[in-house]
């Protein structure tokens, strides 16, 4: 019995990634279908989120373009993120790969970072769609 309520803290650690896994794999569709240019990573460290778009076509747009991007990308990340109160910022890049026979060279760069502050509050508190 000892053995059993040792196990229920690491089950209930469990169940909590879980859950935020499921938040990320939502979120990651979300993005692909608002922005289906290209591959979404998305990672999560510590209290940074990041989503890097792979050989995205947006990386070769003026800067200015690009800024408007990911500020639009870091907004849809705060309202539909359901972990959005637990990060304090959100960054966006760009990866560029290049193939030369069995190699293969990537360039990623992550430009823009944006606080918590500097997004505010989610509009709307992001609620997983009901299964049908």
């Amino acid at each position: 019995m000892n053995r059993l309520h040792a196990l229920l803290p690491v089950a209930m650690l469990g169940l909590a990634g879980c859950a935020d896994f499921k938040d990320l794999i939502a979120l990651q569709r979300g993005l692909m279908a608002e922005f289906p240019r290209t591959a979404i990573n998305i990672n999560v460290t510590n209290d940074h989120l990041s989503v890097l778009f792979q050989d995205s076509t947006t990386a070769n747009l003026p800067e200015t373009q690009r800024a408007a991007f990911a500020r639009r990308v870091a907004e849809f990340v705060r309202d539909h993120y359901a972990g959005y109160n637990d990060i304090a910022a959100v960054s966006v890049g760009f990866s560029k790969s290049k193939w030369l026979g069995p190699i293969t060279s990537t360039e990623t760069e992550m430009p823009y970072s944006f606080s918590r502050a500097e997004l505010g509050p989610a509009l709307a508190p992001a609620v997983a769609p009901a299964k049908r």
